[in-house]
């Protein structure tokens, strides 16, 4: 694992959520605000999103300009191929210098094999990182998806933002209830509505890695690693939230070969891993996140100012799996097996 990312990768940012939960009118709301006018948006299909009103034109096959000066492109095929194509367009001046680029995923995607693509490929990896990540949930049909359709939680776990929509349908009691499933589905995550001003402020995060940082920290002060089923409540039964602090400062390598044998042998049950390391060579913390087998870059701070100089990670994860990853935190990264 590194500590930095490429100085002038491209943030890939993804906008995922289930079938039906409202990605389609936050894309558009996105598409019709200039500070959006230096992204690129790859869309499933563009007759989906209904551009013609804020069309300027097709500059490209495949590829129109929006006139805040956002570009559009029809996502088909590989994403490796699209990304690449992008850029290849970029540099040849065939496209206007974008910034960023937001990544519109069907229903069913699982936003762990978005990040896959950025990372498996050395060349996509030099010129992309991975950016933020905002699920929509469809407040109306939430707790019966968390039942029936295992994506719907990859899709809310892997969230840095929840874009929760439809919530006028419900009564103050089934709102309270939907806010309640997301909170203990991913408790680091921030919470979102369509009409809030912070919806202009998507996928911008990546370089406020600090902001961020301490935003993610206070969310999870206090979180307690109880399991996704309290009174009966539908949600998986199988998934917990756990949390491990350590204020001693713990050794970067140490912590990186326990975290890659811990993802080779459970990464598939590794629903979200997101946190603060007190790195002992460091002179600020060095935030950690990632989704099942991928771990983004980590980023480094300049210190820790307005934080709690403790090593504070959460996971969201299928299966028994609490207490082993405490065990082996302590008896590895720690050196203290068998002590409490």
């Amino acid at each position: 694992m590194r500590l930095t990312r490429e100085k002038d990768a491209i943030p890939v940012g993804v906008l995922t959520g289930f079938l039906g939960s409202g990605k389609t009118t936050v894309l558009r709301r996105i598409l019709e605000a200039e500070a959006f006018g230096d992204s690129a948006v790859l869309i499933n299909e563009f007759g989906e999103v209904g551009l013609d009103h804020i069309l300027v034109g097709e500059i490209a096959p495949d590829v129109v300009l929006l006139n805040n000066g956002c570009l559009c492109c029809t996502l088909r095929g590989e994403l490796r191929d699209a990304l690449s194509l992008l850029l290849t367009r970029r540099i040849r001046g065939e496209v206007p210098p974008f910034k960023r680029v937001i990544v519109e995923t069907t229903g069913i995607a699982r936003p762990s094999l978005i990040r896959s693509t950025v990372f498996a490929d050395p060349q996509i990896r030099h010129h992309y990182t991975i950016g933020e990540v905002v699920t929509t949930v469809d407040a109306m049909h939430a707790p019966a998806q968390s039942r029936t359709e295992p994506v719907w939680l990859e899709q809310v776990a892997s969230a840095d933002d929840l874009l929760i929509t439809k919530t006028d349908c419900l009564d103050e009691s089934a709102r309270a209830a939907v806010l309640r499933l997301v909170e203990r589905s991913n408790p680091a995550a921030r919470r979102l509505y369509p009409d809030s001003p912070e919806v202009l402020k998507l996928f911008s995060r990546p370089a406020d890695a600090e902001g961020a940082a301490k935003a993610g920290q206070k969310r999870i002060a206090g979180l307690s690693p109880a399991p996704l089923n309290p009174q009966g409540e539908a949600h998986y039964t199988s998934v917990a939230t756990v949390r491990v602090v350590e204020k001693e400062p713990i050794n970067w390598e140490a912590f990186g070969v326990w975290l890659s044998m811990l993802l080779h042998a459970h990464g598939n049950n590794l629903l979200r891993v997101k946190g603060l390391l007190h790195i002992a060579e460091s002179e600020g913390p060095v935030v950690i996140q990632g989704v099942q087998h991928v771990i983004h870059p980590p980023e480094h701070l300049h210190s820790w100012e307005g934080l709690e100089k403790a090593t504070d990670l959460v996971f969201i994860m299928r299966g028994p799996g609490r207490e082993l990853i405490k065990r082996s935190f302590r008896a590895f990264v720690l050196g203290k097996a068998g002590q409490p």
